[in-house]
């Protein structure tokens, strides 16, 4: 169950001409990393019988679509002899590590040059990982997580106490972050015990600090995610103390970093092609902290198909403004999921961009809305442009 190890990362460099079909090629190792994240939820209660990710389907009727299906089949709970399917779906089958062919149209999903793990913005600070996300909002004065909004000092102090290496220090700790941070960080005193009993109540946690962060640290980082920390910050120790003085330190002393420059960057696709599995192994892993052994994973077989066809006017999967986009097999937005307009900066090549990212695709109307990759650009496994 080590997708670290199956997929044998290699620190080494590769062209970007190759990262679809990489990273395609891993959708089962992603498929065995999120049985892995809904089962370390309680106690390792799953194991993995079967897994198949094959051409299976093709479709030659009124609407012609090629697919592959991707099964997998987990251990009987009540019977370790016998194997239950866990869940079945089809997806998009890459064709010629370019495109994809659906009702008969042709898609060519975009590449997207999204900002590292830790997104630094005015009002607030996200830290997401590949399943879940946290954001701190400053304005607000919460931290949301699992769609719980929860009081920001309340969060800051469930950390300040359970570092023992603070010891009696904690209020050193505690204004150093709402003097430093945000001058409108509102920070407040409150015992331990109404910090345990406020998050044991509306999480449903054992009664101890150590129980409340192991389950903060569960149900944030996975295996993968673990691994991307660690080469994009270069944090030994990935958990939840880590992570937030990592995000402590990253606003404190890079205030001016870029959100143009390439080097704070990477190139996702497969999260976002399997963003409607991964959104329900949250949501499995969320009950399954809670107590439950979920055996299923319940979604319609055509759901990440659905998932082309819903935004068609705004869909970050493909490019539907440009009719020959087929031709070009570069294609990367440096545009976030959601986003309507591109960065200003955009507009004026950043010295980053060069020998990277093409400048007669940089849009003077639209900045940054669509742009071709150079080809030859190297990156890494995870994306990240060298």
């Amino acid at each position: 169950m080590n997708l670290i190890n199956r997929i044998n990362f290699d620190y080494g460099e590769d062209s970007f001409e190759n990262f679809r079909r990489r990273q395609y090629d891993l959708i089962p190792n992603f498929i065995e990393l999120c049985i892995d994240f809904i089962s370390k939820q309680n106690n390792n209660y799953l194991n993995i019988k079967g897994l198949d990710f094959d051409e299976k389907i093709c479709y030659k009727d009124l609407y012609y679509s090629e697919l592959n299906t991707l099964m997998c089949s987990i251990e009987d709970l009540d019977d370790e002899d016998k194997e239950k399917l866990f869940f079945k779906c089809y997806i998009p089958k890459l064709i010629h590590d370019n495109y994809f062919y659906l009702n008969g149209n042709f898609y060519v999903p975009t590449v997207y040059l999204l900002d590292k793990p830790i997104v630094v913005k005015k009002k607030s600070i996200l830290i997401s990982t590949l399943f879940n996300s946290l954001t701190f909002n400053f304005e607000r004065n919460v931290v949301t997580f699992t769609g719980v909004n929860i009081p920001i000092h309340l969060f800051v102090l469930l950390l300040v106490y359970h570092d023992e290496s603070i010891g009696n220090d904690f209020i050193n700790f505690f204004n150093f972050v709402k003097n430093n941070i945000n001058k409108k960080f509102k920070l407040k005193e409150e015992s331990e015990e109404n910090i345990i009993t406020y998050f044991s109540k509306n999480l449903n946690c054992d009664t101890n600090t150590n129980s409340i962060i192991k389950r903060f640290d569960n149900l944030m980082f996975d295996e993968y995610t673990q691994f991307l920390y660690n080469q994009c910050y270069q944090m030994n120790e990935i958990n939840l103390i880590t992570v937030v003085r990592k995000m402590i330190d990253i606003t404190l002393n890079n205030q001016n970093i870029s959100f143009v420059d390439l080097k704070h960057k990477r190139l996702v696709f497969i999260e976002l092609l399997l963003q409607p599995i991964l959104k329900k192994v949250a949501i499995i892993a969320g009950q399954t902290a809670r107590g439950f052994k979920v055996d299923q994973l319940k979604m319609n077989l055509f759901d990440i198909i659905k998932n082309f066809n819903t935004f068609l006017k705004s869909n970050y999967l493909y490019d539907t403004g440009n009719l020959y986009s087929c031709l070009l097999q570069h294609k990367v937005s440096m545009l976030n999921p959601a986003s309507e307009r591109g960065p200003r900066e955009i507009s004026s090549i950043h010295e980053s961009h060069f020998s990277k990212i093409c400048p007669v695709t940089v849009s003077s109307q639209e900045p940054g809305k669509t742009v071709s990759i150079v080809p030859g650009t190297k990156v890494d496994l995870i994306g990240q442009i060298l």
